[in-house]
């Protein structure tokens, strides 16, 4: 998986956990139900954490990546392209 798309697939899962959390927040149904929502909420943030920092990294230097730029194709430290996989198989 190239970097952006790590990136990207990183920012959805936290998304989608935010989502899951704060479903969980609400008062309607049952309060069971809720308190699971709102672990597999925090637990599904966790993991898309987990992949962006995994991912958003330079193939070529291993460094992080600018967290503030949306759409990168050059390592700000090395100067090589992005746009090559982080783990080759």
């Amino acid at each position: 998986m190239k970097p952006i798309q790590g990136k990207w697939l990183g920012i959805g899962i936290v998304v989608l956990g935010l989502i899951l959390y704060f479903s969980g927040l609400s008062d309607e149904g049952e309060r069971l139900t809720l308190a699971w929502f709102g672990g597999v909420g925090l637990l599904v943030v966790i993991v898309g954490f987990i992949v962006y920092f995994v991912y958003w990294v330079c193939p070529s230097c291993g460094k992080m990546l600018p967290g503030r730029a949306w759409f990168v194709e050059y390592c700000h430290r090395c100067g090589d392209s992005i746009d090559k996989p982080r783990f080759n198989k």
